[in-house]
């Protein structure tokens, strides 16, 4: 219910606390987010196009205590296209100077951390680049395998340099790298997932049925550590008991790959880099990884490591008790080709913190001739998963039953709210309180596979109404008004009125007319802009905006929060924007340059006082000033913020340490 104080309460003062001479930067945009369009490559150098590979922009960055990277804060999500390119557009707050890439997609880098500071477009690059030859050559090689056998020498990056063993590198397709994918799926549980179990087999050595070469390619990795690869060979009928037995055979422990990492990523390692183990008669091939066994101080392998093994029961948790724990490494054949997917689980599983996914380090084994081995033993690698057929493989689908939508895309994030605050009385000057109305919104924006827009999927609530108009509010895109197929309110009875047929360039959303409808509270004179009085219920309205199918970016939208806007008293013609927000085909005009406003559309200075203090501000999680609290009193350090063009206190509103705000003067819900 609206109490009768709210009806009766006059309009505000201007300027009442008398800070009006401020001169802030006319040309300042009071942004505290980055709109950014990003570009990633996703071609490796051999000229394969990474298409599918599914990519996510996260703002944080974990670290657990063995080690294991973890990131929050997921901002957009999508999927390199047919051009070996992978598009955002998204926003982060100016707090934010980094962000980062992830995908698990074998053959690309598993993180990228990417400098927003810049903001707008911004290009970068998800495959290895190899060092420098000269760098990666080096005069002094190592050959000191530090109690291991050694199949080569390698450079000070852990890459082997002996060619009578090397091998040209080869070109892995992705019809390959999919289904390694779709196998092994990055962070997925093998052995909990109900359709991967049979994967995790007792011995993942190969078995040779005939006199036969063997060769190793690397794939990929998407690990924190450095680890060592290598083999062991044994005879078909005289299987080793355990570690202990390797260590009597000639071909024991034998290093292949001294430092099984990327480029990036603590190595120098090239996809594709191939190489000959040798050639076997009667025998089989066992594997074994040494966790975390490279030292690049000493460009050697550590000799008093964990060893994980193909051979399951030979693994630590066997011994400490985790029986369940012991696999390490899976062997998949594609059975066209007859190659060998390998595998590998680089932490202790009972107590290491591994994510259980066994795709930490990848390689590619085959034998010459093809097959030489006994394929009964060997699991079937899972072919791509695609159940709505829409090109995005199920384990990177975020719908993966509906071939219209796949990603979501959120703002500011997929929990929070960010707020959008208003005066109302432009085009005079109010108090800066900077609550006469605060609109907080969630987006998620959902793409298709093709990274095209779907629907923006739009929460919205009024959290203040410091102020006797009743105000509507509205959003406009970048699109033409053709380009949105549909506007469903959740709440009908605090619906807005859907597309505004009268707006005729650009698609204009109205979300709501009146602000008292989106709350309810049992008296005062404002809604929670006071603290003492009573507090009331905020409705929470979504609406889904559809878009036209297959046709826009997310960038073609419009820089989120796209553009918001309210208009005053039920008056559509008196629109108040974000500073420098061109108003709708909607709005009079002939308000700009009266009273307080100096707006100058001709230079596109849009909503700005006679100080060039804005009329309305887009926070990320903002606790908004009590009444008649002007803002730069309230926030010491907005001034500061402001006088600067933004480089200095970017966060003035979240920092709360002696000399950043007036605690008495913000409200607390």
């Amino acid at each position: 219910m609206v109490s009768a104080l709210m009806f009766s309460c006059k309009p505000e003062t201007s300027d009442p606390t008398g800070t009006g001479n401020d001169n802030l930067p006319a040309d300042f945009k009071y942004n505290t987010v980055r709109n950014i369009d990003l570009s990633l490559n996703a071609t490796t150098l051999d000229g394969v196009k990474m298409q599918g590979a599914g990519i996510k922009i996260y703002t944080r960055r974990m670290v657990n205590e063995f080690g294991v990277v973890s990131y929050d804060g997921e901002l957009a999500a999508g999927a390199v296209d047919e051009s070996g390119t992978f598009n955002a557009a998204f926003q982060s707050a100016t707090t934010i100077d980094t962000v980062y890439a992830v995908t698990g997609y074998p053959g690309l880098l598993s993180e990228v951390k990417i400098s927003v500071k810049a903001g707008g477009s911004i290009s970068g690059n998800m495959v290895p680049v190899m060092l420098p030859s000269t760098e990666r050559t080096n005069a002094n090689v190592n050959c000191d395998g530090n109690g291991y056998n050694i199949l080569t020498c390698w450079d000070n990056n852990g890459v082997p340099v002996q060619n009578d063993v090397i091998k040209p590198a080869v070109t892995i397709p992705n019809s390959m790298l999919q289904n390694i994918y779709n196998t092994l799926p990055e962070g997925k549980n093998i052995s909990a997932a109900p359709d991967r179990t049979n994967l995790l087999v007792e011995n993942a050595d190969l078995v040779l049925t005939q006199s036969a070469a063997v060769y190793v390619t690397f794939v990929s990795e998407a690990a924190g550590n450095q680890n060592a690869f290598g083999f062991f060979a044994y005879d078909n009928d005289k299987i080793p008991s355990g570690p202990n037995d390797v260590n009597k055979i000639p071909q024991r422990n034998m290093l292949v790959f001294p430092n099984s990492s990327l480029p990036g990523s603590g190595g120098n390692l090239q996809s594709g880099f191939k190489i000959k183990l040798g050639t076997f008669t009667n025998r089989s091939v066992g594997f074994f990884c040494a966790n975390n066994g490279w030292d690049q101080s000493s460009k050697k392998v550590k000799n008093n490591v964990e060893l994980y093994y193909s051979r399951s029961s030979w693994n630590p948790e066997v011994a400490a008790g985790a029986n369940d724990k012991r696999h390490h490494m899976v062997l998949l054949e594609d059975p066209e080709t007859h190659k060998i997917v390998c595998g590998v689980e680089d932490l202790n599983r009972k107590t290491g913190g591994s994510d259980h996914d066994f795709n930490d380090i990848l390689f590619i084994i085959e034998t010459e001739p093809a097959g030489a081995f006994n394929s009964a033993l060997i699991p079937d690698i899972l072919p791509a998963n695609d159940t709505d057929q829409d090109g995005a493989n199920n384990d990177i689908d975020q719908y993966p039953t509906d071939p219209t939508r796949a990603f979501n895309n959120y703002s500011p994030n997929a929990t929070d709210f960010s707020a959008l605050c208003y005066e109302d009385l432009w085009p005079s000057m109010g108090d800066f309180d900077m609550n006469d109305m605060v609109v907080r919104y969630n987006y998620n924006l959902v793409t298709s596979a093709s990274n095209k827009a779907v629907e923006l999927k739009a929460k919205f609530r009024v959290d203040a109404i410091g102020a006797s108009y009743r105000n509507g509010f509205g959003v406009q895109f970048g699109v033409p008004p053709g380009g949105v197929t549909g506007v469903t309110y959740s709440d009908a009875g605090r619906a807005g009125t859907g597309l505004e047929t009268a707006v005729t360039d650009k698609a204009t959303v109205n979300i709501f007319t009146d602000a008292f409808k989106m709350v309810s509270w049992g008296g005062g004179s404002f809604y929670k802009t006071i603290q003492a009085e009573k507090l009331g219920t905020s409705h929470l309205q979504e609406v889904t905006v559809t878009f036209k199918p297959n046709t826009y970016t997310a960038a073609q939208l419009g820089a989120q929060p796209y553009n918001p806007f309210i208009y005053t008293n039920k008056n559509r013609a008196s629109e108040v924007h974000l500073p420098d927000n061109a108003p709708t085909m909607a709005a009079n005009l002939s308000l700009f340059g009266t009273a307080g406003d100096k707006s100058n559309p001709a230079t596109g200075k849009y909503y700005r006082a006679s100080n060039n203090m804005p009329f309305a501000l887009h926070i990320p999680v903002f606790n908004y000033p009590t009444e008649k609290s002007d803002i730069r009193k309230t926030y010491l350090r907005f001034k500061d913020w402001a006088q600067s063009s933004g480089t200095s206190y970017a966060d003035w509103y979240s920092n709360t340490n002696s000399g950043y705000r007036d605690a008495s003067k913000i409200y607390i819900p």
